[in-house]
């Protein structure tokens, strides 16, 4: 993690800079001249907005740089940060590799392992390969049995086996009902239809998937707007009311309900762009990427309205569905097209898709960009038409 977003950043600095000092080319201005038709419209009044825009994105650039590199700055910060990318080890005690294995399922080696690392007494490994303790073994044993079968002279050793094997029973009930999350691939796996139908409607229609996670997935929409309390507090104000079963650990607060509301009517982009910045530090590489889009999206729905209030979005004469194809024609079949082929794609085209669409986002954050920073031949081309008509 720590190499991939210096690296990431390494390379939208080269790149910049290399677009800035050498002519892109024919085809990259074509490009940038065809993805910014699609987002603004093409309309000459586009000119007044470039300069207010550049300025807003390179200090949203600048911020995401800084708290990327702040990170890296303080050990303590990085340790935290690799917390959150070794979630399971942190939380169970167990390695990475053991942590998406069933204790069930573990062998002699892979007890020898939980008890050299984990527990950390060594000088019993010998005799859970003498006894040929597995997991399910492991999971049976008691206090009792640590003191029987092993040569242990401190009673404190029996309490930490019995406490980890407890914690190692709990990991086992905790598996019967959720999966463990440890990464974004680890999420794309277990939640692929979020990611790969909602989540790719969100690049386009945001609004859409609001409005389906709002009506039809309520674990996702209290992940996202949702507030944790504490376990101790809600144990205890459900003792003292007598409660027969436990609240809920995580609410959804009325002021969250409106606000997700309204921003879902007015600015979905703006809400996504806010929900992939704090989710940047889960990832340097891929969410950076996002709020460049959905900043980009936002402006670009922001200028559409002023121009189609000002009426100099559309030559006269265009209709309401004209209007609409000319906005959305090249990602009206995205939501549509993810639904259908969901449950015939398999998991690793899915992901290479998912490539796919993060190389798409970068080349039109690029674009846009560039357009905004450095005026090309296509502004005063676009400028001019109207005049010359």
């Amino acid at each position: 993690m720590f190499f991939l977003s210096f690296l990431m950043i390494f390379i939208l600095i080269i790149f910049f800079i290399f677009f800035a000092l050498v002519d892109y080319g024919q085809l990259f201005k074509k490009l940038v001249s065809v993805g910014l038709q699609r987002r603004f419209c093409c309309s000459a009044s586009l000119a007044r907005f470039q300069k207010s825009a550049s300025i807003f994105i390179f200090f949203l650039l600048l911020v995401v740089a800084m708290i990327s590199l702040q990170r890296f700055m303080y050990l303590p910060q990085l340790a935290v940060l690799l917390s959150l990318v070794f979630t399971v080890e942190a939380t169970t005690g167990v390695s990475p590799a053991l942590a998406h294995k069933p204790v069930s399922l573990w062998t002699v080696a892979d007890v020898d392992h939980w008890m050299n690392y984990t527990v950390g007494y060594a000088e019993y490994s010998g005799y859970v390969r003498k006894h040929l303790i597995d997991g399910p073994t492991l999971l049976e044993m008691t206090p009792a049995d640590f003191e029987e079968h092993f040569p242990i002279e401190n009673s404190v050793h029996v309490i930490k086996l019995a406490a980890h094997v407890k914690l190692l029973k709990g990991i086992c009930i905790c598996d019967a009902t959720i999966s463990k999350v440890v990464d974004f691939w680890s999420y794309f796996q277990h939640h692929n239809f979020r990611v790969w139908v909602v989540g790719f409607t969100s690049v386009v229609f945001p609004r859409v998937s609001m409005l389906y996670t709002y009506f039809f997935d309520a674990e996702l929409f209290e992940l996202v707007v949702g507030i944790t309390q504490s376990p101790s507090d809600v144990l205890t104000a459900a003792a003292a009311a007598g409660a027969d079963k436990l609240p809920a650990l995580r609410v959804v607060p009325f002021l969250h309900h409106a606000l997700y509301l309204i921003f879902m009517l007015v600015a979905p982009d703006f809400f996504m762009a806010f929900q992939a910045m704090r989710m940047v530090p889960t990832n340097y590489f891929i969410m950076p990427c996002f709020v460049l889009h959905f900043v980009a999206q936002a402006f670009h729905e922001c200028m559409v309205a002023i121009l189609i209030f000002r009426g100099d979005a559309f030559p006269p004469g265009t209709n309401f569905f004209q209007k609409i194809w000319t906005l959305y024609s090249y990602a009206i079949i995205v939501p549509i097209a993810t639904l259908v082929l969901y449950p015939f794609i398999a998991y690793s085209m899915q992901v290479v898709c998912f490539v796919a669409l993060l190389a798409w986002l970068l080349l039109s954050s690029a674009s846009v960009l560039i357009s905004l920073f450095f005026r090309g031949p296509w502004v005063t081309e676009h400028s001019a038409a109207p005049r010359r008509a």
